[in-house]
């Protein structure tokens, strides 16, 4: 059994960028010399510390203003507390719209104690129309396999 997690407003971002939250997404745009900010999405804990991360999907279109490249996510992390439990990427790493991820079956969330689940993205925003439309951040988590 699969328990489904989303997040989407509430993001914080490191760098020169704007944040402007709407109803239906969160917009981050270039603002000055930050071409390579990093968004921070906190999701709910899974129902018990044993759950293993099962998938990830982030929901997104990058996006451009005439004469600007378009906006990029090329990298992402997931983190327990202050523990690093996934990372995604490497040097090839790059999407412009929505990506699903399942990591290994045998991986499970790092300690037992009450932290949060964060998901952090690497943004590529290149030019000052460079942005990123985020839809959504949804992380199933499963209950391990009984041996």
């Amino acid at each position: 059994m699969a328990t489904e997690i989303k997040a989407a407003n509430g993001a914080v971002a490191n760098g020169d960028v704007t944040i402007t939250y709407n109803v239906d997404r969160t917009t981050i745009n270039q603002k000055g010399t930050t071409t390579a900010p990093n968004i921070y999405i906190p999701i709910t804990n899974p129902v018990s510390p044993t759950y293993q991360l099962d998938m990830i999907k982030v929901d997104f279109t990058g996006g451009a203003s005439s004469g600007s490249k378009t906006g990029m996510v090329t990298d992402m992390w997931v983190y327990y507390g202050n523990t690093k439990v996934y990372h995604a990427g490497d040097s090839t790493w790059a999407y412009t719209s929505t990506f699903t991820v399942n990591p290994a079956t045998d991986f499970q969330i790092a300690d037992a104690k009450s932290y949060g689940v964060l998901v952090t993205l690497a943004l590529s925003l290149p030019n000052s129309g460079s942005f990123i439309d985020l839809y959504s951040v949804d992380v199933t988590f499963k209950q391990p396999q009984s041996s």
